[in-house]
């Protein structure tokens, strides 16, 4: 599925943005192209991450024309993400459709029928029926009152629909009670889930609770849930020690590709980005040649970080430029390769994506490389160095809670630090 500008419109001011969806029925491949009802002038559309293009907002504005423009930014992208996501679970519900059932969901999507099964507060009572409603209104954006959620929070907010509706296809909110966590616990468990991932769905549905108890009868159960993660089987997610990151530095890659990924790849352990705003970064936004301003997808908030040498290092090897922009997906599955070639292979516990679900076992430490190893990587390695309130400086985090959170540090690696820091304090040889 992919959303894009395909057939310009001569003289017109806007753009239609079209649904392009490709599959394979019956060993045939089939593509699906429709208008989706929504314009975007071709130059501010992002391509890549199919939004209006955020960095066409204007940094903490002060004219009125600029406050109504990043306004106008922000209500675009939350309704055109909503629609997505609606048309992204229709696709996974109907994988062989036909065009023109595709069509007919659009134009209801977009004269939406009213939610089934309301109760006289307006708030439905169908588990199913209030993801929709909750997704809904925590969409909009209301100023002075809430931003809409992001994607991902919709996304996982479906992920929790699809389960409720697979094994409880009939529940009511009303209904959900200490019954109710005790059985989707064990079944979750059955289905090999992880207590962590378990516990982080109950949150979610404790939250949607808290909201429906405003206008309806919720179990008063659900309420007072508290949450021990009990799981032994948890481990810690790898990090690169500056030993690896060495390793990835003077290795030489085979590949042109897999040297620019790599350089992706330091520049996150240097500078603790996401990778969502990570692979955005160019050079016209560098400032005294040391610094940069990161305009964070997450929190749309602005934060400016210092560049370290060794990116800088990055930067000159490339004439001043960062690297080739290449998309998250493949960002990651270069990253394995990269990494693999560096003989970063120690094996060690972790979890593995197949078949789309996370399998705990022992393997290489190259195969459990992903894209946030780089945030993780920089808050373990130099908040020690750099203290709490500069490493926050450069990842944005806004709580010492969350830094603790991204610290994977092993427990004897922070023993030598207690170690190398009482040495350097009192002189004592070692």
């Amino acid at each position: 599925m992919k959303f894009t500008l395909l057939y310009p419109k001569k003289g017109a001011k806007k753009d239609t943005i079209y649904l392009r969806h490709r599959f394979s029925f019956q060993g045939k491949a089939k593509e699906i192209k429709i208008k989706t009802g929504f314009e975007i002038e071709r130059e501010y559309w992002d391509d890549v991450n199919e939004c209006w293009d955020i960095s066409l907002k204007v940094k903490s504005p002060r004219k009125v024309e600029d406050k109504i423009r990043n306004g106008e930014i922000d209500r675009f992208n939350a309704d055109f993400g909503v629609f997505k996501l609606k048309i992204e679970k229709y696709l996974n519900e109907n994988p062989y459709p036909y065009q023109e059932d595709i069509k007919n969901f659009i134009y209801e999507d977009k004269h939406p029928k009213p939610l089934k099964n309301h109760s006289d507060s307006g708030y439905p009572e169908n588990f199913s029926d209030f993801i929709d409603f909750y997704i809904e209104e925590k969409s909009k954006l209301i100023v002075g009152k809430q931003k809409p959620i992001s994607i991902r929070s919709v996304q996982r907010y479906r992920q929790i629909q699809q389960k409720v509706n697979k094994y409880y296809p009939k529940l009511k909110i009303t209904e959900i009670d200490d019954d109710f966590r005790d059985s989707y616990s064990s079944l979750m468990l059955k289905l090999d889930y992880k207590q962590s991932f378990i516990i982080k769905e109950l949150s979610f549905i404790k939250m949607f609770c808290r909201f429906a108890n405003k206008k309806l009868d919720v179990s008063k159960d659900v309420l007072y849930w508290e949450f021990v993660d009990t799981d032994k089987n948890k481990f810690l997610d790898p990090i690169f020690s500056f030993e690896e990151i060495n390793l990835l530095k003077n290795t030489t890659m085979p590949h042109d590709y897999l040297d620019n990924a790599r350089d992706w790849l330091l520049i996150s352990c240097y500078t603790g980005q996401r990778v969502s705003d990570l692979l955005k970064m160019n050079s016209s936004l560098i400032i005294e040649d040391e610094f940069y301003t990161v305009h964070q997808q997450k929190g749309q908030k602005d934060v400016t970080i210092w560049l370290m040498p060794d990116v800088i290092d990055i930067l000159n090897k490339r004439g001043g430029e960062f690297p080739r922009k290449i998309s998250s997906q493949r960002y990651n599955e270069y990253i394995k390769q990269v990494c693999r070639i560096a003989g970063i292979d120690e094996v060690m516990k972790g979890g593995k994506q197949i078949n789309n679900r996370k399998v705990i076992g022992d393997y290489p430490k190259h195969e459990l490389i992903t894209s946030h190893i780089g945030r993780r990587t920089f808050v373990s390695l130099f908040q020690p160095l750099l203290g709490n309130e500069n490493t926050r400086t450069q990842t944005g985090h806004t709580t010492d809670k969350m830094l603790v959170l991204y610290n994977k540090t092993q427990a004897i690696d922070k023993a030598k630090r207690v170690k190398e820091a009482f040495i350097k304090a009192t002189n004592k040889p070692e």
